[in-house]
C-alpha cells in the first residue's frame, strides 16, 4: 500500500470508514475468509491524523493459509503553507507471506515548494 495515496488534506473534518467481509463454501472443500478494515481521517487547519488498519484470515479444511495485519497511524502538523512536519507508526504482518513482524517508527519534515510538489525527508526506525 502507497501510503502517500492515501492522504485526504483537502476533506477537513472528521471521517470514519468500516468495512469488512465474511466468505466461504461448505462440501467436499471447507474455505472461510474473514476480512476487517477501519479508515480514520481527522482534518483540521493545522493539524491532521489518519488511522487505516486492516486484518484478514483465511482458511481452508482447517488449515490457516492467510493471516496478515497492517496498522499506519500519522500525525500531521502545518507550520506554514509550505512546511510541516509529521511523525508515523506502521505495524505489519503477513505470517504466511514470511513477514513475521515489521515495525516502523518515524518523523519527517516536508516542503511545498509549488502546488503539487511536496519535497521531503524522513528519519526511520525498522
Amino acid at each position: 500500500m502507497n501510503i502517500e495515496d492515501q492522504r485526504k488534506e483537502e476533506l477537513e473534518g472528521f471521517t470514519l470508514t468500516l468495512s469488512g467481509g465474511v466468505d466461504g463454501n461448505h462440501g467436499t472443500t471447507e474455505r472461510r475468509e474473514y476480512e476487517f478494515d477501519v479508515r480514520i481521517d481527522d482534518v483540521r487547519t493545522d493539524w491532521q491524523w489518519f488511522l487505516i488498519a486492516s486484518s484478514e484470515i483465511g482458511s481452508k479444511d482447517v488449515v490457516r493459509y492467510s493471516d496478515s495485519r497492517f496498522l499506519h497511524l500519522r500525525l500531521m502538523h502545518d507550520f506554514s503553507d509550505r512546511v510541516s512536519f509529521e511523525n508515523f507508526y506502521q505495524y505489519g504482518q503477513a505470517v504466511y507471506r514470511l513477514q513475521k513482524k515489521r515495525v516502523l517508527l518515524g518523523s519527517g519534515i516536508r516542503y511545498v515548494p509549488a502546488p503539487n510538489w511536496r519535497i521531503g525527508v524522513s528519519v526511520m526506525h525498522e
